[in-house]
């Protein structure tokens, strides 16, 4: 079996896993806001970890130019820095899915829209504030009210789950 074969089967079995493991852990809200993020992570470093390094080999006679060898340089520069955002990023919602979350009581200080993304969200987390990703939630958030929340740590997410706290 070739190598690159192995890995495909390798990051499909950690699909499996996690999935399984955010299946039985968590509630319906939580499981779709971690599965969208799992995924997304896992399929870049698919695409930049084994398609593009096999699209490369396979097109390698197309490279002889040095303008051409120039422009893959820069891409596998741009790829690799991009893996390792991807890996981060994908390790500490890993993490975050291991540990669970935590419960919480805080207060939105202010709500900043980001188009094709989570909104961002300062909070007031017991006398330390906070930016978050704000994930939609079991309530609609405004600024400047006290909410219970469930916060996932280390990859920063926060989902509002009741307005009047726990």
């Amino acid at each position: 079996m070739r190598i690159r074969n192995k890995i495909r089967i390798l990051y499909i079995l950690i699909s499996i896993i996690l999935f399984s493991v955010i299946l039985i852990k968590y509630a319906l809200l939580e499981r779709r806001i971690l599965l969208y993020e799992m995924f997304g992570g896992l399929f870049v470093l698919y695409a930049l970890t084994v398609e593009l390094p096999l699209s490369i080999i396979r097109n390698k006679q197309l490279l002889n130019k040095v303008w051409k060898k120039a422009m893959l340089f820069l891409l596998t520069l741009l790829a690799f820095l991009l893996v390792l955002v991807t890996a981060q990023s994908t390790y500490l919602l890993i993490k975050d899915i291991i540990s669970g979350y935590r419960e919480t009581n805080v207060a939105v200080l202010s709500r900043q829209p980001e188009y094709r993304s989570m909104d961002k969200v300062l909070v007031d987390d017991n006398s330390a504030i906070s930016t978050y990703k704000l994930a939609p939630g079991y309530v609609e958030v405004q600024t400047g009210k006290q909410y219970a929340v469930r916060i996932f740590q280390n990859s920063k997410i926060i989902v509002p789950v009741d307005e009047d706290g726990f």
